[in-house]
């Protein structure tokens, strides 16, 4: 494969996970996400029984990457890209 492919799938690829993290970012602002926990003492209670991140397999940081570019209109987004070497 000749670097120019390579970097054309590198690309691409880079694209689709985008789009893939900004979609799942889409879902997780919509969600009902638990809420934190509450200091009972020196024990930790559950406000409800929403899941948390952790159940979902994210972080907090990988949640505030994902939902940051899920904010960005699409027509705005679309002219960034568009705008792009």
């Amino acid at each position: 494969m000749s670097l120019r492919a390579t970097s054309k799938a590198q690309t691409r690829a880079a694209s689709i996970r985008f789009q893939a993290e900004r979609k799942a970012g889409g879902f997780l602002g919509e969600m009902d996400l638990h809420g934190g926990s509450l200091r009972r003492g020196s024990r930790l209670e559950p406000r409800d029984d929403a899941p948390v991140l952790s159940d979902l397999g994210l972080t907090k940081k990988e949640s505030h990457r994902f939902q940051l570019p899920a904010k960005v209109p699409e027509a705005e987004l679309a002219e960034l890209i568009a705008g792009l070497p």
